[in-house]
């Protein structure tokens, strides 16, 4: 039995709610497998800048941005 065949026969015997799930999860899986995949340099590139950021880094770059001024939070 083909893999089509046995979907439409499980297809037949499930209720409405079953049904509405694999019809959502189909359609998950056909606009995944259409996306674009990135390529190995771009794989690459985003392992290369990745940076595991703590509070202590956070604040330290806010140090280096300097003082802020204006007055658009009123």
């Amino acid at each position: 039995m083909k893999i089509k065949e046995q979907l439409i026969k499980e297809i037949q015997s499930a209720p409405d709610g079953i049904l509405t799930e694999t019809l959502n999860f189909l359609r998950f899986l056909k606009t995944k497998q259409n996306q674009v995949q990135p390529t190995q340099d771009q794989v690459e590139f985003a392992s290369q800048t990745t940076v595991n950021s703590t509070g202590s880094s956070l604040l330290e770059h806010l140090k280096t941005i300097g003082t802020w001024e204006g007055n658009d939070l009123k």
